[in-house]
């Protein structure tokens, strides 16, 4: 949810701030509103999508995943507290969040209420395609949809009346109680945040605009008639007051010369900050692959596709008969979901085993993944309470550029606490550490998958999809006082 406001935060923030420098002063009040609710629904929707994109496409993706990551798991990876506090403090945080829902909630009804109570006691008629509601109240005239509210039909020349008809009709033609439909309740979900605030209120704005810009035939003589009706006070959420919006800046509006169709061009930047804010969320919000079943034991990971060439032989699993060609019956044991797949895109994922293959190895000043994730990473292994732990790392598909294609598994864990190994020094892992230590086992597969290169596998003179292990369990990091070291685990 963190990552979600950010990521979102920073999406408007960039689109509000090329708005202010590029397009507030343009005359183009269509391509403006548009563009404000492009964006804002952009920074809603964009953050909730994960991008992932295929390894093994060489350098495109090697932008560092574990530098981006970095910014973020501070606030992931904190030391081990009690567990009653983490959950006293989640719980003051929605109450907070709940009760500014409320307050905003019983604003909202407010205005909702007032709206009816003026439309329940007014003097109802229709007048062309309006229904017009005389509130014998002291307000300016506002519409919604097209109930238009005034507080006396003679409190206006025909003229001055035909100015109002014509700029709420704007209103109305163009939809604009859809858009502050939206940011009132884009509002309510996200009270706390000031940008949604300034997204209004330009949306209403550039929503004055477009009907000054339409109705008016006299700039002087409604300019003038702006200034008569900026009385009013009451100004709800959901509708158009005629003379709600900054005055200043409408009548300067009305004045302001007509940009020029060469300024539209400044639209077309339009696209590098989509794109901008579309790369930013997608490394931002990159969370590890999911496997997806194609059937007949394949499927897709990462944008590879992976299967086995026949049953792979297990020492757990089902076992079944087959006979051979003289007749004899051999008992074979079938793991249908254990072991590496055997195929990677259609090609054959090599054994470096095999005499005339190489072993795939660490790009890196680390020849093993057990120091070079603890380099990485030693900062929140030093926030973690003293204890000893492990690397848990069994199985990776190397492909034949040099990608870690697939991860059968990678954790960090405590070592076990048992009869023979009753260290002081050793202690079970909490609850509260192990959430901990999940999360960090996720930030390294994902470093290991988007941000390490391997030397890959040479067979016949070829590079090679291969598969790649470790000895499992060999080192031991160990926390001491804030300090963590990492050692060979000689038990």
């Amino acid at each position: 949810m963190l990552q979600y406001l950010i990521s979102s935060s920073c999406i408007w923030t960039i689109s509000l701030l090329f708005y202010y420098i590029f397009l507030r002063k343009e005359t183009f009040f269509q391509w403006n509103r548009l563009y404000l609710i492009l964006t804002c629904m952009l920074g809603l929707l964009l953050p909730l999508y994960t991008f992932n994109f295929p390894a093994g496409s060489g350098e495109e993706i090697a932008v560092s995943y574990y530098h981006q990551a970095v910014t973020v798991k501070d606030h992931l990876i904190q030391p081990a507290v009690n567990t009653d506090v983490s959950f006293g403090l989640l719980s003051t945080g929605m109450f907070l969040y709940a009760a500014g829902l409320v307050v905003m909630l019983m604003f909202f009804c407010r205005d909702l209420f007032r709206i009816y109570r003026l439309y329940r006691r007014g003097s109802k008629y229709a007048f062309q395609q309006w229904r017009i509601i005389e509130t014998n109240q002291h307000h300016s005239p506002f519409s919604w949809r097209n109930l238009l509210f005034i507080s006396r039909k003679e409190d206006y020349t025909a003229s001055e009346f035909e100015i109002i008809s014509r700029h709420e009709n704007i209103h109305y033609r163009k939809k604009h109680f859809a858009d502050l439909l939206f940011v009132s309740l884009l509002q309510l979900i996200f009270w706390f945040n000031p940008l949604v605030l300034i997204y209004k209120n330009l949306i209403r704005l550039t929503h004055e605009f477009e009907a000054d810009n339409l109705a008016s035939y006299s700039t002087k003589a409604y300019g003038e008639f702006l200034i008569e009706q900026a009385i009013g006070n009451f100004r709800p959420a959901l509708i158009h007051t005629f003379s709600s919006s900054p005055l200043k800046n409408r009548l300067m509006m009305l004045t302001q010369k007509k940009s020029t169709r060469l300024k539209a061009m400044k639209y077309l930047a339009i696209v590098p900050v989509l794109l901008f804010s579309f790369v930013m969320v997608s490394y931002a919000q990159k969370k590890l692959p999911v496997k997806k079943d194609l059937g007949n034991g394949k499927f897709e990971y990462n944008g590879n596709t992976f299967e086995k060439s026949s049953a792979t032989a297990h020492p757990y699993g089902d076992t079944i008969q087959t006979h051979t060609a003289d007749g004899q019956v051999t008992s074979v044991v079938i793991d249908k979901d254990g072991g590496l797949p055997d195929i990677l895109n259609g090609e054959v994922v090599q054994n470096p085993e095999h005499k005339n293959c190489t072993k795939p190895y660490l790009n890196s000043r680390e020849k093993d993944l057990s120091h070079y994730l603890f380099r990485k990473f030693k900062s929140d292994f030093e926030k973690l309470p003293d204890n000893e732990y492990e690397i848990h790392m069994v199985n990776f598909i190397i492909d034949k550029n040099g990608k870690v294609a697939l991860i059968e598994r990678l954790y960090v864990g405590g070592i076990s606490v048992s009869d023979f190994s009753k260290l002081e020094s050793r202690k079970p892992i909490t609850d509260q550490t192990q959430s901990t230590l999940k999360q960090l086992s996720q930030l390294m597969s994902s470093v290991v998958l988007f941000d390490t290169d391997f030397k890959p596998a040479v067979m016949n003179g070829k590079t090679v999809h291969a598969k790649y292990w470790e000895p499992s369990q060999r080192w031991q990091i160990v926390v001491r006082n804030g300090e963590a070291t990492i050692k060979e685990n000689n038990e």
